[in-house]
């Protein structure tokens, strides 16, 4: 419908178009919430007017919640928009005084590569023009996407100035100041500072986590207060490196204060099928006090220790993702010393579910009570676990203590969270034992070894140790103790192959031991 004023009346608003429709048979491949199918229905209200020769204002408004108004003037290159205003969601889009296209306004959902990959434009490399001439924006967006991860009710206001823009984050898990390139095709650096990142939601969905890392640019990444789900890492410094295959993060530097994380990451397609992705982490972490160290990433504070370390090396299939454990493949190895176990009523932080042997000091307790009625301090707890799908392996986790020596093998479920595992425990006034005749003492081999030797041994060493199960979930498992004769050390036929390599003589009982229930 047009609108024309009648011949004797002002004309000074000139002639006005009026549009409705409700645009079935029109596609939009525009992101969401913007795109739409031919078959959808879309209500578009828009005026088109000739208030002026050589300008056009346009405004008008979709069902989506999106209005606008843009003033189209004429030039010697021809028509171009000059200045406008997009609105989102309850508001009206005013022209502004200046030129350029101003964004503002409320959005229920914004998933950040859709919009990058419109900005980069067509696939043969060429710049789009399609942010060419905005100029701002400041959104409220009550769920933002950023390559998987979701934060909520977040404030986002950008700035363009010459060569890049200026995006400033402000929400309840993020908070800080992004520095993106003009033109977002040359792949340029990101620089990232944020005062505090947490990672607490993941996207859901066929699609969760499947952003292709190909497309990622470079990022150089500064966090003050970084945390993933309710674990408290501290200082984050890392750059993100894309490559063919996708990205890969070095350095990758975590300072939480009582600890330090370093290392490095990968994020990678498969065979140039973005369906199949894997990821690696490979970190040493070192802690100088482990007990504040399990508090601040939320775990049961049940070691206390000033010299940790424990070193990760593991893939596993998919993009990164907070529960890759469950699926994870490759190795872990730990070492604490000049320690004790603490323990604690249940209910407190998440379960340091790797080492079962923190479940086994209340049942020693009553075995042996004038042994373990004053804790259970240790000179060195070590161990090596080979990971496959989400399954931890061990031959050697140990404890040599002044009190006791203990060993453990077995199955660990990192994805069902559960034990299948067998512990020997020697306590003793004495570290010696004897092997083939000849006198070892300290750690040459290690007593924790020696002790679970001692499970593959047909006869009974008489070295006084004690044997338990230990199995069900980690939550409550169950410690039993069994008799050397009834154990099945079929399920741990790796590790008697791994300790007949290094511990290939018998061993002898040493005199100095302390039986079960023998005060000292």
């Amino acid at each position: 419908m047009a609108l024309i004023p009648a011949a004797g009346q002002d004309d000074s608003s000139g002639v006005h178009i009026l549009v409705r429709s409700d645009l079935k048979g029109v596609t939009s491949e525009m992101p969401a919430p913007f795109g739409k199918t031919a078959d959808e229905a879309a209500l578009l209200r828009m005026d088109i007017g000739f208030a002026h020769e050589g300008v056009i204002d346009v405004g008008g408004r979709l069902r989506q919640g999106l209005g606008w108004i843009l003033r189209i003037v004429s030039g010697e290159a021809g028509w171009k928009v000059d200045r406008g205003s997009l609105q989102f969601g309850p508001g009206v889009a005013q022209l502004p005084d200046t030129p350029g296209i101003v964004l503002a306004g409320e959005l229920p959902h914004l998933r950040l590569t859709d919009w990058l990959a419109l900005a980069r434009g067509e696939q043969d490399g060429t710049v789009s023009s399609a942010l060419a001439p905005f100029r701002s924006a400041d959104w409220t967006i009550g769920e933002l996407d950023l390559f998987g991860e979701l934060f909520h009710d977040t404030r986002v206001q950008a700035l363009r100035e010459p060569g890049v823009w200026q995006v400033n984050l402000t929400g309840a898990d993020l908070q800080g100041k992004v520095t993106l390139p003009e033109d977002f095709s040359r792949r340029e650096p990101w620089q990232v500072q944020m005062q505090r990142l947490w990672l607490k939601e993941q996207s859901e969905g066929d699609d969760a986590g499947l952003s292709d890392p190909r497309g990622l640019p470079p990022v150089s990444v500064t966090v003050d207060d970084f945390g993933i789900s309710d674990m408290a890492f501290g200082h984050l410094l890392a750059t993100i490196q894309p490559g063919v295959a996708g990205v890969t993060v070095s350095p990758l530097e975590i300072d939480g204060g009582s600890f330090h994380i370093s290392g490095d990451a990968a994020w990678l397609v498969v065979d140039e099928d973005p369906a199949r992705q894997t990821s690696r982490l490979r970190v040493e972490l070192v802690s100088t006090d482990l007990k504040d160290t399990l508090k601040r990433l939320n775990y049961d504070p049940v070691i206390d220790s000033h010299q940790a370390k424990a070193s990760v090396d593991l893939s596993w299939p998919g993009p990164p993702a907070e529960n890759f454990l469950a699926h994870a493949s490759g190795s872990l190895h730990m070492e604490v010393r000049d320690g004790s176990l603490v323990e604690l009523e249940p209910g407190g932080g998440r379960l340091l579910g790797i080492l079962s042997v923190t479940s086994l000091p209340r049942r020693l307790s009553l075995d042996f009570r004038d042994v373990f009625d004053q804790g259970f301090s240790f000179d060195v707890l070590q161990g090596d676990f080979s990971v496959n799908d989400g399954q931890a392996f061990t031959c050697n986790l140990g404890i040599e203590g002044p009190v006791a020596d203990m060993g453990i093998v077995g199955r660990t479920g990192l994805r069902d969270r559960d034990y299948d595992q067998l512990a020997v425990v020697r306590p003793h006034v004495s570290n010696v034992l004897v092997i083939g005749g000849a006198v070892v003492a300290g750690p040459a081999v290690g007593a924790a070894a020696l002790l679970i030797s001692q499970i593959f041994r047909k006869q009974l060493s008489q070295l006084g140790e004690s044997y338990y199960e230990i199995t069900g979930p980690w939550e409550n498992p169950s410690v039993e103790r069994v008799q050397h004769s009834d154990v099945d050390s079929s399920r741990f036929k790796d590790c008697e192959r791994y300790l007949s390599e290094l511990i290939p003589e018998e061993v002898v009982p040493d005199e100095q031991v302390v039986e079960p229930g023998t005060a000292l």
